[in-house]
This record gives C-alpha cells, structure tokens and sequence, in this order.
C-alpha cells in the first residue's frame, strides 16, 4: 500500500481530531480543520489515519458513540481522495522493541500518542495534526528534534504547507 504522495503534503489526522468535531471544544481550530479536509478531498494533501480511531470510538460509552461514528463514516466517504488508513494491528509486542518506538517511550507517557505518532513516523508522513495540547503538543519540539515530523493544530500545519485560510493561531 502506498501512503505517501510524491507530488502533495502527508498529514495524518490523531483520533483527538474526531472528538473535537463531535464536541466543538476547539472552534478556533475547526476552519482550519475543514480546510485540510478540502485540501484532501481535491488532492493537495494526502490524509492518512488510524484504524485505531474506530476501536477508540467502540470504547466510548454507547451513548456518546452516535456522532463519534458519523464522523469516523463521513471521513472514510471523502470524495476523490479518500483517506488512507494505517492498520494498527502492526503495532505488536515486536513494535515496542522498535528503536522509535523506545524513543517515543521517554517523549510521550501515553501508549495511545506513542502508537499514532510511531505510525506517523514509520509511514513517513510529514505532519502529524491534532488539538490535543496535554499530550502531544506541549511535547511537540522534543519529538520534532527526534524524529523528521512536524506536530501542530491544524492552522499551524495549513501554515506549514502554504494555504491560505490558516487564521487560528496555534
């Protein structure tokens, strides 16, 4: 399978991304968002995820799971370019023995951050976009430092690859 796009920007979109669609708690960023989901579907970027957003989402409440599939349903219809889903069943025990993955060990304490930023690495993907400033964001410079991977909200990295609209600071 190929991920990467020779000719456009590879961003892959963290499973936090889905969460703040669902609960607006970001609506400075959710332009910008938007925009990176048009560039998408018209082929100036090339969008990849994780089949780990889904189990995520399975492990939701029943309750809150409703709006939480319609965005993962209406991510996999995108029209033209549809996204490119990285299979987690790659991460195994093996994958914890990964030199990256080590590293990423003394980055994030997160398993869940550790694994869709390893993905992101290992599929040689250019910008890893999310929201979630506890975890990744506020450690963005040190894997940035280890690793050839930009970590930003999603008007930093419309910034980063050159489109107009990025009007949300980061």
């Amino acid at each position: 399978m190929t991920i990467l796009s020779s000719t456009s920007a590879t961003v892959y979109f963290d499973n936090c991304l889905v969460g703040a669609v669902v609960k607006g708690d970001h609506p400075a960023q959710m332009p910008a968002l938007f925009t990176l989901l048009h560039q998408h579907e018209r082929g100036g970027i090339s969008a990849v995820a994780s089949t780990e957003v889904l189990g995520e989402i399975m492990a939701l409440p029943e309750q809150y799971r409703g709006p939480h599939v319609d965005v993962w349903n209406q991510l996999q219809r995108l029209p033209a370019a549809p996204f490119t889903w990285i299979d987690e069943s790659s991460t195994s025990t093996s994958a914890h023995s990964d030199p990256d993955y080590v590293t990423l060990t003394g980055i994030l304490p997160d398993d869940m951050d550790r694994r869709h930023i390893f993905h992101a690495i290992k599929n040689r993907i250019q910008y890893f976009v999310t929201v979630d400033q506890h975890s990744i964001l506020n450690r963005a410079s040190r894997i940035e430092s280890a690793f050839p991977i930009k970590c930003g909200t999603p008007a930093q990295v419309l910034t980063w690859i050159g489109v107009a609209g990025a009007t949300s600071s980061g």
